[in-house]
């Protein structure tokens, strides 16, 4: 099984919002050991979760995880991201489609807030 991974953001008009979200998507392909990563977001700019989807179907993967790069368990977390996987999983029945947590509270962004931190105080 041939697995893909879908950074999906919230999505902005912003150019540096695409730059990085293009950058997160790079890292993680190096991370992960896989080609097979792209990136949607929710609104504001493209490509949408469908587009990417579709990228990675047109790639060749079975299984698609979602990855929402999303801090709170908002309204998109609860309920317009599962709405638009069902969608999904209605137009590419030939896949498995899965979404991963949200980032939260997690540890690791806790550290990364410290460092930030500690950089402005140097």
């Amino acid at each position: 099984m041939k697995q893909g991974f879908l950074i999906l953001a919230h999505g902005s008009r912003a150019k540096e919002a695409e730059t990085t979200l293009s950058r997160v998507v790079e890292k993680m392909r190096k991370v992960m050991g896989s080609e097979f990563v792209e990136k949607a977001n929710m609104e504001l700019s493209g490509p949408d979760i469908f587009e990417g989807i579709e990228n990675l179907v047109q790639k060749g993967v079975s299984q698609v995880v979602v990855v929402p790069m999303f801090l709170f368990e908002g309204h998109h977390i609860q309920h317009d991201i599962p709405r638009l996987i069902q969608e999904a999983e209605e137009k590419f029945s030939q896949i498995d489609i899965k979404m991963a947590r949200h980032i939260d509270a997690d540890d690791r962004l806790v550290q990364i807030l410290v460092d930030r931190a500690r950089e402005a105080l140097n």
